[in-house]
Formats: C-alpha cells, sequence, structure tokens
C-alpha cells in the first residue's frame, strides 16, 4: 500500500495551493497517487498518461511539483 507523509511543517493553506501533475502509464497507480495527494490535502492535481500529454499539459500551465 502507498502511503504519503506530509511534513507536518507545511500548512494545510500551503498543500491546497500546490499545484501537481501526476505522470503514470497505468490508470490504476495514477488514480492511487492522485487519491493519496487528494488525502493529504493538495488542491490542485492534474494527470498524464504519457509523455505527449504530460508535454502538453506542461506547456499549457506551471506546476509546483
Amino acid at each position: 500500500m502507498w502511503q504519503f507523509d506530509v511534513d507536518t511543517q507545511l500548512e494545510t493553506e500551503e498543500l491546497a495551493s500546490l499545484r501537481v501533475l501526476v505522470v503514470q502509464s497505468q490508470t490504476v497507480h495514477r488514480e492511487r497517487i492522485k487519491l493519496e495527494l487528494r488525502h493529504a490535502g493538495v488542491g490542485r492535481i492534474d494527470d498524464a498518461g504519457n509523455g505527449v500529454q504530460e508535454h502538453a499539459l506542461l506547456r499549457s500551465r506551471a506546476f509546483d511539483v
């Protein structure tokens, strides 16, 4: 089972303001990562299933992670 440990120094609003891009070809893994990020309080999550989608997203917006 995957688990993300959130640094206790990060405030809730800091996590909520993060924009994260998840790139993973396997849907089940990608969805699990997104679920964990949402559970940790990350506010904006985009995802890509391959490098082509990733590059298109990176050209259209900025990400923190």
